[in-house]
């Protein structure tokens, strides 16, 4: 029988993330090509100091044998993270052998400081846009219908319109 074999697939190896805003993904492939199914465990070290890490859907996955999944490490720089390069590792345990201990970066920049647009595209800002636009076209319907009656005498142009008539 041919000895099982799992092969490791990692994303970008070093990714950019702003400090107290971003994160980086690092999307890891299991490919369980033994004939029966196997546990792993996925860890990260030496993020500690400078990142939260949450590892999704699990840390420990299961690949039935013949099968492949995937894994999502989210890196997010901490507020008080120094800017620059940080190193940690990540772990890919099957059972209690160790498979594979990769060497991640995460390199952590200043955050951006956000563009009237992308404060435009905000709920709160885009809820008070659209309640200007709002009153902006019922101020232009008024003017219309004020221009539209201005040359006849109000009661008159009343009746008219209740009467349906029609000029041309």
């Amino acid at each position: 029988e041919a000895k099982a074999r799992t092969v490791v697939s990692i994303g970008p190896q070093s990714q950019d993330a702003a400090r107290g805003e971003g994160g980086a993904i690092y999307p890891i492939t299991l490919e369980n090509q033994g004939s029966s199914s196997k546990s792993y465990t996925i860890g990260v070290t030496g993020a500690e100091s400078f990142a939260a890490v949450r590892i999704s859907p699990s840390n420990l996955v299961i690949v039935d044998a013949g099968e492949t999944r995937q894994v999502f490490v989210y890196v997010a720089a901490r507020d008080g993270a120094t800017l620059g390069s940080h190193v940690f590792n990540l772990e890919i345990n099957a059972g209690s052998k160790m498979l594979q201990q990769v060497p991640l970066t995460l390199n952590v920049v200043e955050a951006q400081t956000r563009s009237a647009m992308d404060k435009w595209t905000t709920g709160m800002d885009l809820r008070k846009g659209l309640a200007t636009l709002l009153v902006v076209l019922i101020v232009a319907g008024i003017i219309v219908a004020v221009l539209l009656l201005g040359g006849k005498k109000g009661s008159q142009a009343a009746e008219e319109m209740a009467a349906g008539k029609t000029y041309y």
